[in-house]
C-alpha cells in the first residue's frame, strides 16, 4: 500500500508532469531510433534482432536443447518456439535428437547461421563502438545500466500482474 501511495504522490508533482513529457520525447526520439538502429542490420538479412541474440546464443554453446535457451534468454518457452522456426526455415540452424534423453531437441547453428551470424557481429560491435564514442565509455555504462533498471523494473511488474490474475 506505501508503493501505490508513494507513486501516486510522485504523480501529482509538477516535477512528475516534466519527467513524463521528457520521457514521451526521449521514447519517441531516443529509444525508438536506438531500437531501429539495431533492428535495420537484421532486417537486412532477413533476421529481427531477437533472432540474432538467438543465433548468437547458440553459438556460444553449440548444441544446446530449447530449455537453456529459454532459461538464457529469459524468453517464454511459446516465443521461443516460434523464433526457433524461423531460424529453422531459414536454415541457419539445425536440430538433432539429444543421445541422452530423445525427447530433447539440440540445436545448433548452419554454415550460413555462422556467416550470417558473423555478419551481424561485425556490424553491432561497428554500432557499439560508434555509440562509445558518441556518448563516451562513462555515459553510455551509466545508459546501459539505467536500461537494465527498467528492464528489471518491467519483468518484475510483468510477474507481479500475472500473479495477480
Amino acid at each position: 500500500m506505501d508503493k501505490k501511495r508513494n507513486i501516486q504522490s510522485i504523480m501529482m508533482t509538477d516535477k512528475y508532469d516534466e519527467v513524463e513529457h521528457l520521457w514521451d520525447q526521449i521514447y519517441v526520439t531516443g529509444l525508438h531510433q536506438l531500437t531501429n538502429l539495431f533492428e535495420e542490420p537484421s532486417k537486412a538479412i532477413s533476421l529481427s534482432y531477437s533472432e540474432f541474440q538467438l543465433l548468437a546464443a547458440i553459438d556460444i554453446q553449440q548444441g544446446v536443447s530449447l530449455h537453456e535457451l529459454a532459461a538464457r534468454r529469459q524468453i517464454s518457452r511459446s516465443r521461443l518456439s516460434q523464433l526457433m522456426g524461423a531460424l529453422l526455415r531459414q536454415q541457419l540452424v539445425e536440430q538433432h535428437v539429444a543421445a541422452t534423453d530423445r525427447r530433447i531437441r539440440i540445436f545448433t547453428l548452419t554454415e550460413t547461421g555462422r556467416q550470417s551470424l558473423a555478419q551481424l557481429q561485425t556490424t553491432y560491435h561497428h554500432i557499439f563502438a560508434e555509440l562509445q564514442l558518441a556518448c563516451g565509455p562513462t555515459q553510455l555504462a551509466e545508459m546501459l545500466k539505467t536500461l537494465q533498471q527498467i528492464q528489471n523494473y518491467v519483468a518484475e511488474a510483468q510477474l507481479l500482474r500475472k500473479a495477480e490474475d
